[in-house]
């Protein structure tokens, strides 16, 4: 995870079992700005491993991930 992303999560209260519906909502909130409440969700799944010209839709789909997950200013 890029320094960006962790000082992101930074102010989230690590979870202690007491503090569910505040840690949810922070780790909710830093999901959906990164556009990653499909994945989660598992409605955006991994491809199979299907051949285009070049590029493979597994790597281009992993690549699509990282992109989501580099560093934003």
């Amino acid at each position: 995870m890029a320094n960006s992303n962790i000082k992101e999560v930074s102010h989230i209260a690590k979870f202690d079992g007491t503090n569910f519906p505040s840690w949810k909502y922070g780790i909710w909130m830093f999901l959906e700005k990164h556009k990653l409440i499909p994945v989660v969700n598992g409605l955006e799944k991994k491809p199979s491993e299907v051949k285009t010209y070049f590029i493979p839709t597994k790597y281009k789909w992993l690549m699509h991930m990282a992109s989501r997950l580099s560093c934003r200013t």
